[in-house]
């Protein structure tokens, strides 16, 4: 019965019309700000401090435009995709870390390391905390064929070139 439905739907539109409603609302839904910030409100119940506050304070950073300017720059250079983290990862990672102010974080495939940035910067205003990184050498990347795959712009760069000394 089901797979019926189905054709007559495909047959008049109506199921195009569904899917392509179903997916800009889940996108829209993933790539919104305010949906993060709600979430982590939720996930977080109150209990950490000011979620909004804390978004207000990383978008007044400017991690994403900076990031982002670097990476494509260093990418376009290369020759290489700008391969970073999404803005609402990124963000997520700073709410969070600002708001649970944990003593130890160990973080694993740090490539360009914008998150390592974003997490040492929510520590450093914490006044506290250790992030311990761990990623492949650019050596294992191309040993294993790695760079064919997936051209982020970290060749030629050690892990977290985006983290200043």
């Amino acid at each position: 019965m089901r797979a019926l439905i189905v054709r007559v739907a495909k047959a008049f539109g109506v199921y195009e019309a569904i899917r392509t409603a179903k997916d800009r609302t889940y996108r829209g839904l993933r790539d919104s700000s305010a949906g993060v910030e709600i979430g982590l409100r939720y996930l977080l119940s109150g209990r950490f401090g000011d979620v909004s506050g804390f978004a207000s304070e990383f978008d007044s950073e400017g991690f994403v435009r900076s990031v982002n300017e670097r990476v494509i720059k260093d990418a376009a250079e290369r020759g290489y995709v700008a391969g970073v983290s999404s803005p609402l990862n990124l963000k997520a990672l700073y709410i969070l870390c600002r708001a649970i102010k944990p003593e130890t974080a160990v973080e694993t495939g740090v490539a360009s390391g914008a998150s390592s940035l974003v997490i040492l910067s929510a520590m450093r205003k914490n006044g506290k905390g250790h992030l311990y990184s761990i990623d492949l050498p650019p050596e294992g990347w191309t040993n294993r064929g790695y760079r064919d795959v997936d051209k982020v712009s970290t060749a030629g760069r050690a892990p977290g070139w985006l983290v200043p000394e």
